[in-house]
């Protein structure tokens, strides 16, 4: 996230006039943050008294570090798809 926050900003020394839409942006922003205040000071978040009758982590564990292993797959995922955004984002910049 830091590589695609510098690449973002790289001409923040030279300043941007704002938009138009700052209006806009700060109201939708102010709507998403009520949005998010509002669900989380309005919800229960419900905790079982007794403890699950079947394992739940245990599974998950073996499925990515066991035998037939899918965490390589993801890791390897992960980072194409990292370096599609950032060649992306090179690509639009160099415009």
């Amino acid at each position: 996230m830091l590589i695609v926050a510098i690449m973002l900003t790289r001409d923040a020394r030279q300043g941007q006039p704002l938009g138009k839409l700052k209006y806009l942006a700060a109201a939708v922003s102010f709507l998403l943050l009520g949005t998010i205040s509002f669900c989380l000071l309005n919800v229960t978040f419900a905790t079982p008294d007794s403890a699950p009758l079947n394992e739940t982590i245990k599974p998950l564990g073996k499925a990515l570090f066991g035998d037939p292993g899918y965490l390589l797959t993801v890791e390897i995922a992960a980072v194409l798809l990292l370096s599609a955004i950032l060649g992306a984002i090179a690509v639009i910049r160099e415009k």
